[in-house]
């Protein structure tokens, strides 16, 4: 009695084990085609992707030197609306990639902004790569040019920042190629705008 009791809890086991095996190939077999037909269906453009939620611009004013005269001139641009640092980020990047209405470059190409950081007091501690310093023609109108262009394009689109200091790769430098000293923060200064 016990042998054929123990041989039918035996034969349960086995065929719920089958079961659930059966179960799970099924659901493997099934699912595998139509996961290989969703990747050949989105490869071919029948599949749309979730649209990406488009971020929230804004419109900001940058300032570009010309070779007509020694105003910076006002030109507007949208960024994407963030942090101050951020936005100030995005500021440069504009800078650095030139106007689109033909006034000069404040900055060679090659440059790049490392960091922007904001302190309580409203310091803008502004790192760029060397290649600012490297790639910076030579000559105190140039560095002048290339320091208030930032700095009036910063502080005029952000509130929070009340002054700049300009620091490459992470150190404070005395110039930018031997002219303006460096060693304090800049303020705007609006005198130099175009009206």
């Amino acid at each position: 009695m016990r042998g054929r009791h123990k041989k039918s809890i035996k034969l349960i086991f086995l065929l719920i084990l089958l079961i659930v095996a059966s179960g799970l190939a099924i659901m493997f077999f099934l699912s595998g085609p139509k996961e290989r037909i969703k990747v050949i269906e989105k490869r071919e453009g029948k599949i749309q992707e979730p649209a990406q939620p488009e971020r929230l611009k804004r419109q900001v004013i940058l300032y570009f030197p010309s070779e007509n005269d020694d105003w910076l001139h006002p030109e507007k641009r949208e960024i994407a609306v963030g942090s101050p640092e951020i936005e100030a980020e995005e500021i440069i990047q504009e800078l650095i990639a030139g106007s689109t209405q033909g006034y000069l470059s404040p900055l060679p190409p090659q440059a790049k902004i490392r960091q922007v950081f904001i302190t309580r007091d409203g310091t803008a501690y502004v790192d760029f790569s060397r290649e600012l310093v490297e790639r910076h023609p030579s000559g105190s109108a140039a560095e002048l040019v290339t320091i208030y262009a930032i700095v009036n394009s910063l502080m005029s689109n952000i509130p929070a920042i009340k002054q700049v200091f300009f620091l490459v790769e992470g150190a404070e430098r005395e110039t930018l190629s031997g002219h303006i000293n460096l060693n304090k923060p800049f303020i705007a200064m609006p005198s130099l705008i175009a009206r």
